[in-house]
Order: structure tokens, then sequence, then C-alpha cells
């Protein structure tokens, strides 16, 4: 009887997880809000990964956990600026962009500061939202 009972149980969560999911998308309106759906649940799991610090979504997935991912990213990117000949004349010219840069920093034009934090959340929106965007507009050309 119990056995019976398990099986029950597992069968009405099944059933449960198959009635959350979309039937069909019979038009554009339910394709975009489903698209929605997913671009805020992958949101939700960006800020609880990066923001947070929280992996409960993924407890035994080792690949998931960004803290490894960006130690070994960061240490690989150590050692290859640590194997970099610091004599070389191709690698000098970043010096001299940053020399450039600081110097052009200098030069401003009245709310010129407001307008550079605008575009650059615009610009970090936009790098977040660019698949998104590139799914909806594929979505509205069909």
């Amino acid at each position: 009887m119990v056995g019976i009972q398990v099986l029950a149980d597992k069968l009405n969560s099944y059933l449960s997880e198959l009635n959350k999911m979309p039937k069909k998308l019979l038009s554009v309106a339910e394709a975009m809000t489903a698209v929605m759906q997913i671009i805020g649940t992958s949101k939700e799991s960006l800020k609880k990964i990066l923001v947070t610090g929280e992996f409960d979504e993924f407890p035994d997935g080792k690949h998931m956990h960004c803290k490894a991912r960006l130690v070994e990213m960061l240490h690989k990117c150590s050692d290859q600026l640590h194997e970099c000949n610091v004599s070389d004349p191709k690698s000098d010219f970043l010096l001299e962009e940053i020399a450039i840069l600081e110097e052009a920093k200098g030069i401003n034009l009245p709310y010129s500061h407001v307008r550079r934090q605008n575009q650059s959340a615009m610009d970090l929106w936009l790098l977040l939202m660019a698949p998104e965007l590139m799914l909806i507009s594929k979505f509205m050309c069909v």
C-alpha cells in the first residue's frame, strides 16, 4: 500500500508540473508572454547567483557555481598577464590609449557626466538584454 501511495504522489506532482506548461502558443501575445516569463525567471536566477551568491537552484551542479568559474577565469587571465612580455612594442599601445583617455577625461561639456552615466547604464542594459531582444525580434518577424 505504501508503494501505491508513493506512485500516486509522484504522478500528481508530474501532472501538476505538466499543467503548468503552456499547451500551445497560438498568438504572438502568448509567445511574448512565454518569452517574458523566461526572461523574468532567468533574471531572477542571475540576480541570485551574481548579486547575492545564492546557489540554491543548483545544489549539485558544480559547473554552475559562478564563484568557482570566476576564480578559474581570473587565474587564467593572471597567468596570461604574467606570461606577457613587458617590453613588447605591441603591448605599449595600451598605455598610450590609457594616457589619451585620461587626458580626454578632463575635457567635459556641461551635463556630460550625467549623460555618460545614463549611457553606461543603457549600455549595460543592452548588454544584458541583447539575447532577449534577438529572441523577441525573431518572434515578431514570424
